[in-house]
């Protein structure tokens, strides 16, 4: 359950980052882009990571 709750903030998350990058982009301000895209980058960083994690646990 707790991986179902974290995904969907996850997918929230997202959304909202998608959004203020797709806005900023848009009307040319260069921090609510920035920002949009290093938190989406860092939110799939984050759950890249932990897939890793989890991959390496299952195989020992």
């Amino acid at each position: 359950m707790k991986k179902q709750i974290n995904g969907w903030w996850e997918a929230i998350t997202l959304s909202l980052l998608g959004i203020a990058t797709f806005v900023g982009a848009w009307d040319n301000h260069l921090i609510l882009t920035a920002t949009g895209i290093i938190g989406i980058i860092w939110i799939l960083h984050l759950n890249l990571s932990n897939e890793i994690d989890e991959l390496k646990r299952r195989k020992k």
